[in-house]
C-alpha cells in the first residue's frame, strides 16, 4: 500500500539553528504514528512543516499524492500548499478558538471560508464532528462557557469537519489540567479506530503504547529510533530513547 504520507530528505534551519536533519518518514494510510523526544528536538517543528506552517528549508512533502517541494515560489507553489492544507487538519496545544463566535459558528468557519462549502453542508458536518466529540450540546454556547478539554475537543471536531485526510496534533493535552486529559485521549482514540491517520506529537506515554501504531523518537533534530510500541518500550535500541523512557517512568521529565 502506497504511504499517505511522504517526507523525504527534510531539513529546516531557524538562522543558524539546525533544527531538522535529513529527516525522511512514510505513513500509511490508517496508521497512528506518535512522535516523542525532549524538548527541542524537533517534534514540533517537523509537524508543522507538514503542512507548510513553518517553511522547510529543503526536502520533499507528500500527502494523500500531492508532493511539495521545499524552496518554491510564487503562484503555483501558493497553490500547491493551499492544496495540502485541505488534506491536514491540525490540532494545536493552544485552542485558537474565535471567542466572539458560538462553537458551531467556529466549527464551520474553516468549510464555509476556505473550503466555500455551502452552508447547510458544513452545519451538518460539523454537528456529526460535534456529536462525535461529545459536544454536540454545546454548540451554541461560546468558548469561555467551556473548560479547556471541551475546547480542545471542539477544536478536533473543527479539524474533523474539514474533511481531512490526515490529522496532525501538536501535544494538545500539554495546556490542559491533569484532570481534563483523559477526555481529550479518549476522543482521540475513538478518532483512530475510525480510521483517521494521525501524526501525534506527544509526552503522553501511555497514549503512544496503548494507540500508536508505531513510535518515532526525535533528538537534536534527527530520527534516532522508529518501532512498534511495544518493541520500543520494552526494548529500546538508542541510549536516548531509553533515557527519555526512564525520565517518564520516574516522572522526572
Amino acid at each position: 500500500m502506497a504511504p499517505i504520507v511522504k517526507i523525504s530528505n527534510l531539513e529546516k534551519y531557524f538562522g543558524r539553528l539546525h533544527v531538522l536533519k535529513q529527516v525522511s518518514v512514510e505513513v500509511a494510510p490508517r496508521e497512528v504514528v506518535c512522535i516523542i523526544g525532549r524538548s527541542g528536538s524537533g517534534k514540533s517543528t517537523l509537524l508543522r512543516c507538514i503542512n507548510f506552517l513553518e517553511e522547510p528549508s529543503f526536502g520533499t512533502i507528500e500527502v494523500d499524492g500531492l508532493k511539495v517541494e521545499a524552496g518554491g515560489k510564487g503562484k503555483e507553489q501558493r497553490q500547491l500548499i493551499h492544496d495540502l492544507r485541505l488534506r491536514t487538519g491540525m490540532v494545536f496545544q493552544e485552542f485558537n478558538l474565535f471567542p466572539h463566535m458560538s462553537v458551531l459558528e467556529n466549527v464551520i468557519e474553516g468549510p464555509v471560508t476556505v473550503k466555500g462549502m455551502d452552508r447547510a453542508r458544513a452545519i451538518e458536518l460539523a454537528e456529526q464532528s460535534l456529536d462525535s466529540v461529545g459536544l454536540l450540546f454545546k454548540k451554541d454556547e461560546y468558548p469561555n462557557r467551556l473548560s479547556g478539554g471541551q475546547k480542545q475537543r471542539v477544536a478536533i471536531a473543527r479539524a474533523l469537519t474539514m474533511e481531512p485526510k490526515v490529522m496532525l496534533f501538536d501535544e494538545p493535552t500539554s495546556a490542559l489540567d491533569p484532570e481534563l486529559i483523559g477526555e481529550v485521549l479518549n476522543v482521540m482514540k475513538k478518532v483512530a479506530r475510525d480510521g483517521m491517520t494521525m501524526l501525534v506529537v506527544t509526552h503522553e506515554m501511555g497514549f503512544a503504547r496503548e494507540v500508536a501504531d508505531r513510535v518515532l523518537v526525535m533528538a537534536e533534530g534527527e530520527i534516532v529510533e522508529d518501532a512498534k510500541p511495544a518493541t520500543l518500550f520494552s526494548n529500546p535500541e538508542d541510549p536516548r530513547t531509553k533515557a527519555l523512557i526512564d525520565r517518564y517512568r520516574t516522572g522526572s521529565n
